[in-house]
């Protein structure tokens, strides 16, 4: 899509999943990335992402989620698509908010890029083949401006890169293929950029780093944010994160 017509798809997704009213719920409730709703229902239907997991030695914000730890059969059985994509609008809202602030006060593009640890990825995930097309095109993703910079799928043995690449090809844009990069093993031994990238220090010990933190020290659940309404708090932790990553 041109500029000009990202900006009328963007406009029309607003108008019809309601962006407006999520805006002011998330402002008027205080809801911090990790308090949005339908978060916890997603998190006991056992996809365990953390949205602000640290920022990267570029300055983007990292998200972090757990695919291999996902039950598909649970997951579809206790979280339904049109809960997934109500919570995914939710979701980029937040994100949208976040970044324009930060963008703001650092004078420059803040992005989001993914971490994602897909080891434990089977066949069976293919049953998620709808989620999977919303998580990628649905109206939620077109309802804010581009704001991932890259996602890493780490941990990617043959199965797994089979399935994610299954989907890929199905589902998303030259863009989405072109910004997806699978790493088998120890990302920081397989990718050189990668490593120049993350600290071993601020990524879970799960994908080859060194922290353990939240319930079960998975680095996902029980992990508490500043709401994004408060500004001040959203920004010193922004600067804590960056002095870490440019240790």
């Amino acid at each position: 899509l041109s500029p000009t017509e990202y900006v009328r798809v963007m406009l029309d997704a607003r108008r019809k999943v309601g962006s407006a009213e999520v805006f002011r719920e998330i402002v008027e409730q205080k809801f911090s990335l990790h308090s949005l709703s339908g978060t916890a229902e997603l998190h006991a239907a056992s996809l365990e992402t953390n949205e602000w997991l640290t920022t990267d030695a570029k300055g983007d914000v990292v998200v972090y989620e757990r695919w291999g730890a996902i039950n598909p059969k649970h997951f579809v059985a206790t979280f339904s698509l049109v809960q997934f994509a109500r919570w995914s609008v939710y979701r980029y809202e937040a994100r949208a908010v976040l970044l324009d602030l930060l963008s703001r006060r650092a004078r420059r593009v803040v992005r989001f890029t993914q971490v994602i640890d897909v080891r434990g990825v089977g066949l069976g995930h293919r049953k998620l083949g709808s989620y999977a097309k919303e998580w990628i095109g649905g109206d939620g993703s077109y309802s804010v401006p581009p704001l991932r910079s890259v996602a890493h799928l780490v941990g990617a043995g043959p199965t797994a890169t089979s399935v994610v690449n299954f989907f890929l090809r199905r589902l998303a844009s030259e863009h989405q293929r072109q910004t997806t990069v699978l790493l088998p093993g120890d990302p920081f031994a397989s990718s050189a950029d990668f490593a120049a990238r993350f600290s071993r220090a601020a990524l879970p010990a799960d994908v080859g780093g060194e922290l353990r933190t939240g319930a079960e020290e998975h680095c996902c659940l029980g992990i508490e944010l500043p709401a994004l309404s408060d500004g001040d708090a959203l920004w010193a932790r922004y600067e804590s994160d960056q002095q870490h990553a440019l240790l």
